[in-house]
């Protein structure tokens, strides 16, 4: 939605989303039209779907580290691997 080239941030980014569709067999933001989701992403940069309880605590916690909003604040795929190996 910018400028921007992609980075290993706009990857583990992008691996929240997967992580969240997989646990939840949802698509985030399903209500709003397939035509309207740029526009509302690009109004709506800060919101993220909810994960549902169900999720255990820790992988929620993982995803929300993983699509914060600051890049440089989410973990380097090394840790979101070590986390997954951890805790499973």
């Amino acid at each position: 939605l910018t400028t921007k080239l992609l980075t290993l941030e706009s990857d583990v980014f992008a691996f929240a989303f997967l992580m969240y569709e997989v646990l939840t067999m949802k698509i985030p933001h399903e209500t709003i039209e397939d035509k309207k989701i740029l526009e509302y992403i690009a109004k709506n940069p800060y919101v993220r779907p909810i994960v549902p309880s169900t999720v255990p605590q820790w992988l929620r916690k993982l995803i929300n580290e993983c699509w914060t909003t600051n890049p440089e604040k989410r973990p380097k795929m090394s840790y979101v691997w070590q986390e997954l190996k951890d805790n499973n």
